[in-house]
């Protein structure tokens, strides 16, 4: 199991966002609007605005079982607080192994028990179990601000005490254990080696499956865990490692502590760690000797060129409208793209051509005023030349910086998962169907 606290927006958050997309309610951010919230969940199995399918929810210490109600409640008492600048509201993700199902029951017990390993047994909040994707996971709103004392609590060392919690809910409830990268007495409680190999490895795999539910793209880890890892364990010596990661596109080469294995022609890399622990540089040199590289230069070569079975970044939803789609999304992404980039180039040559006229025109005043004026009057003339230009600098830099987040603004890309949002939203059905 994996507990995380996600980062939120101080500047754009807002509790009642965070909890209409946890639970799929309809309606603006206004709670008001959102007309029958129980049912539409409970009876409709609703999906959120990513594709999430709500299994269930609850609301806890509000007085109330509403999500509606609560988010009310929560921003009426954050309103109360108008001390605190930082973002008052708390989300939290917790997660299980892929396959790994849990009672309701038990749920509830381990987000009481999370939420009060960090300080937050009393304050208001909101959860949602969803299960959209082959790990469990359940969404959790907490209010940061205290409901009596209205206070703004932050909880300084989280981290560390949501892995402990962890810890010890795996081996009360009886889950699969991960490593939580603790040291001492508690990590000296953890499984043996062999057993601590496989658990970082569906660790790694479990990355790669939170960034595929967010991106809807499959992830480099995903591929070479499938295709590449098995073959990669069989080498007998670097050279046929290198050659069998050849054979697929990919290099392995050392990067900082470590190894990276990935396509060069992309580029794209990722820690060979997160595709098996066995495929650290420490494994390998263990079972391999001392790192060599890659010695065979027609295999590298033959590697400059794509291969049909290289890892392209695709589509993780098995449906066959997916292929065109993602087709006409990397197609609107590319171009948007090299939108940007000629966008910045003329930018940046109408900054060198103002700056150009502007020292011309520095110049020719200061010409003039050499043949004209003399004494006082020339070092008034002066100081308002000066003022002058820095003016029309100042002005045109505005201008600029304008011209460049228009430019931001105008070619911004969204996730793959994003764009099937606004697709189905637009009525294509072919997208509603892939997300479904």
């Amino acid at each position: 199991m994996i507990a995380k606290r996600i980062a939120r927006n101080k500047g754009t958050s807002s509790p009642a966002r965070l909890v209409r997309y946890m639970v799929a309610a309809k309606g603006s951010l206004n709670p008001a609007s959102w007309a029958r919230t129980a049912d539409y969940i409970l009876d409709t199995r609703a999906t959120t605005t990513h594709g999430e399918r709500v299994g269930s929810y609850r609301v806890s210490n509000c007085g109330t079982d509403d999500p509606a109600a609560a988010a009310v409640l929560i921003e009426a008492t954050q309103a109360a607080n108008t001390r605190s600048k930082i973002d008052k509201t708390y989300h939290l993700v917790f997660s299980f192994l892929p396959g790994e199902q849990q009672a309701l029951e038990v749920l509830h017990a381990i987000e009481d028990d999370l939420c009060t390993s960090i300080g937050y047994a009393d304050h208001h909040r909101v959860s949602a179990v969803h299960t959209d994707t082959d790990h469990l996971h359940v969404h959790v709103a907490i209010n940061k601000v205290h409901p009596t004392g209205l206070q703004s609590i932050e909880p300084y060392y989280d981290k560390k005490r949501l892995m402990e919690a962890c810890e010890r809910l795996e081996i009360q409830y009886g889950l699969q254990r991960t490593n939580h990268g603790l040291t001492g007495e508690t990590q000296s409680n953890l499984e043996p080696l062999a057993q601590a190999q496989t658990i970082s490895q569906k660790t790694g795999q479990l990355l790669a499956a939170d960034i595929e539910a967010k991106s809807g793209i499959e992830t480099l880890i995903s591929y070479v865990t499938r295709e590449v890892a098995p073959a990669l364990r069989t080498a007998t010596n670097w050279q046929e490692l290198h050659t069998t990661a050849a054979a697929h596109g990919l290099e392995i080469k050392p990067r900082g502590a470590g190894l990276v294995i990935g396509d060069p022609l992309i580029p794209l890399w990722t820690k060979a760690s997160n595709c098996g622990r066995d495929l650290s540089l420490k494994s390998l040199t263990d079972r391999l000797g001392p790192f060599q590289p890659f010695q065979n230069q027609q295999v590298q070569q033959r590697q400059k060129k794509r291969k049909e079975h290289a890892y392209t970044p695709k589509p993780k939803q098995d449906n066959p409208a997916s292929v065109a789609l993602f087709a006409q999304y990397q197609n609107e992404r590319q171009a948007k793209l090299r939108l940007r980039r000629e966008g910045m180039t003329q930018i940046k040559q109408d900054g060198q051509t103002f700056k150009e006229q502007l020292q011309s025109w520095r110049n020719t005043q200061r010409l003039l005023l050499k043949a004209t004026g003399k004494g006082v009057t020339r070092r008034v003339m002066q100081g308002v030349i000066k003022q002058q230009a820095e003016a029309s600098l100042s002005a045109h830099r505005q201008v600029i910086n304008d011209r460049r987040q228009n430019l931001f603004v105008k070619t911004s890309t969204s996730a793959w998962a994003n764009w099937l949002t606004q697709q189905a939203e637009n009525g294509h059905a072919d997208a509603l169907a892939i997300l479904r």
